[in-house]
């Protein structure tokens, strides 16, 4: 930002530039007046906080110790979700990018963090159709590395490993594993009709999956769903995706890990708990 530094002796009431004003965007979100002052050492605390008042321009804010220990469910749930769907990147970034539909759910991620700051909208384009996003990124070292020491690891879909007890204990892995599962799980409940010697038969098939691109992860939470649950999930290699899948498919299983995943919890995504309580619905008639 060096080339951006003003410095001039005119005085506090003066008009401000263009180029202060762009300073001010740039600068005082993150840093707030005292970072802004240094860049404009001309201007003073009040004229500072006034203009960026004016600008409607506010310093974000949020809890930037969030993820030092995760010691709740709820925190266990956001740094599955974060696993799944969240990424770091350089410079002490880390952010979320989701469907628009998706966009409550990202709410509850930033009042989590007792922040302000805003979620940007934006359209993504492809040869078949326009996708509207979602998403917000934060710029703090801390969080950042708290993160990275959490597994959260930059270029990650190859070498995401599932975190050991010492970042997740035990009694939040349920927490866990349903933060990743709103990520990058799947229910599947649909009719079919079957036809067997001149009979047609109305039938339904259902379906859970997590996927994962690193196979020490789905084997990870395969064998920690065993022992939790007593259900031997199946890993599939999806060939044409490049990944592993872990499903499971009857009634008996899929009801166990249903409870599993929200029994006692009130931390989820909307549409896939609407959609396990539909299957949940059909497992017990």
């Amino acid at each position: 930002m060096a080339d951006l530094h003003i410095n001039t002796n005119r005085g506090w009431n003066n008009q401000w530039l263009t180029k202060e004003d762009e300073i001010l965007k740039t600068i005082y979100p993150q840093g707030g007046w005292e970072e802004v002052m240094k860049m404009l050492p001309h201007r003073n605390k009040s004229g500072i906080q006034q203009r960026a008042f004016k600008l409607n321009i506010k310093k974000l804010s949020y809890n930037q110790d969030y993820f030092e220990v995760i010691d709740s469910p709820e925190k266990a749930y956001w740094l599955g979700f974060i696993y799944a769907d969240g990424y770091v990147t350089s410079q002490n970034r880390w952010g979320i990018e989701l469907s628009i539909k998706d966009y409550t759910h990202l709410e509850k991620l930033i009042n989590a963090l007792d922040s302000n700051i805003k979620i940007k909208t934006r359209k993504r384009t492809n040869f078949i159709n326009e996708t509207e996003m979602c998403s917000f990124q934060i710029n703090n070292k801390k969080m950042f590395n708290d993160l990275l020491s959490k597994g959260v690891l930059r270029n990650k879909t190859y070498i995401l490993e599932f975190p050991d007890e010492c970042i997740v204990k035990k009694e939040f892995h349920s927490d866990f594993i349903r933060g990743f599962y709103d990520g990058d799980g799947s229910f599947t409940i649909f009719p079919f009709k079957s036809h067997y010697k001149n009979n047609i038969y109305n039938n339904t098939q259902i379906g859970i999956s997590l996927v994962c691109k690193n196979k020490n992860f789905i084997e990870k939470l395969q064998k920690i769903i065993l022992e939790n649950t007593l259900i031997n999930a199946r890993i599939d290699y999806i060939q044409r995706d490049d990944l592993y899948s872990l499903r499971i498919s009857n009634k008996k299983d899929c009801l166990n890990f249903i409870n599993y995943l929200y029994d006692k919890s009130s931390l989820y995504l909307e549409r896939k708990y609407n959609k396990a309580q539909e299957i949940k619905q059909y497992c017990l008639a």
